[in-house]
């Protein structure tokens, strides 16, 4: 089965712009044969994956898999009204354990077992920057020749400050 991840930084700049391009990326991989989307839920580059996909399940049969990265993420969701695993309800959710990990390190080995199961990863990454736990994310695909696909362009940068 081909799986596509995705992985970005947490703040988007012209988060439309980004979504365009995201649409023919991922709808692209569908007629490629891509079946499964695994998606994080740390960040906007996630919650514009997570759109995009459920936006194009309305014409294509994918399967969406939101991950989890600790127990803690759910158990914050008892503070608002909405349940976090509702929010997902029309997706496939997974937990992978990542608790025995200092805390820190719970997204990066999680995304390290998303990673494991891709044929596909679509970034949204800004390389010059040095530290990133998505940059690492996508240092440890290159790792695992996984193909990449970065969405990102400098241009982005110059649009939101002209706009």
């Amino acid at each position: 089965m081909k799986t596509c991840s995705f992985f970005g930084h947490r703040k988007l700049i012209n988060a439309f712009l980004i979504r365009r391009r995201l649409l023919i990326v991922v709808e692209k991989l569908i007629n490629d044969g891509y079946y499964r989307f695994m998606i994080g839920t740390h960040g906007e580059f996630d919650s514009l994956a997570l759109s995009v996909c459920r936006e194009l399940r309305k014409k294509y049969e994918i399967k969406i898999v939101v991950v989890f990265t600790s127990l803690s993420k759910l158990n914050r969701a008892k503070f608002t009204n909405v349940s976090c695993v509702d929010l997902y309800d029309d997706c496939e959710t997974v937990f992978f354990e990542t608790e025995e990990c200092y805390f820190k390190q719970h997204i990066i080995v999680a995304n390290q077992k998303i990673i494991n199961e891709s044929n596909f990863v679509i970034c949204y990454i800004d390389v010059s920057k040095n530290k990133s736990g998505a940059k690492m994310a996508v240092d440890y695909a290159l790792k695992k020749e996984v193909n990449i696909f970065n969405l990102f362009q400098k241009e982005d940068y110059l649009i939101s400050y002209n706009s």
